[in-house]
């Protein structure tokens, strides 16, 4: 269903505020940041670019490992990952997490618990 918006003749359109840009002071190049993965625990992230709607990085090495417990490939420690702004979170979420829970691939547990 389909509706028609109806106006005066005089009516004009107010200009839309753009929306301020993801490289503002808060994130910049260089800066470690932190985001939640698409598998699920956080991680660092060394930020290489940021565009106007994500951030550009390599995953820091010590981090690799959760991605991959958490059921994603190994991936070398400098490829590059690509998050939008949504995932990033506070470094106290990155500290308080139990990244555990995420763990879904039983091998490896197998082999750290010895």
């Amino acid at each position: 269903m389909t509706r028609t918006i109806r106006r005066p003749a005089t009516w004009q359109e107010e200009p839309t505020l753009k929306p301020a840009p993801w490289n503002s002071a808060a994130v910049r190049e260089g800066d470690t940041i932190y985001v939640r993965t698409y598998a699920g625990p956080i991680v660092q992230l060394r930020v290489k670019e940021v565009r106007y709607s994500s951030f550009v990085g390599t995953v820091l090495p010590e981090d690799n490992e959760r991605t991959y417990l958490a059921g994603c490939e190994r991936v070398d420690d400098g490829q590059i990952s690509v998050f939008p702004p949504s995932r990033k979170v506070t470094k106290k979420e990155y500290e308080e997490e139990d990244w555990r829970q995420w763990i879904v691939r039983t091998e490896s547990r197998k082999k750290s618990s010895k």
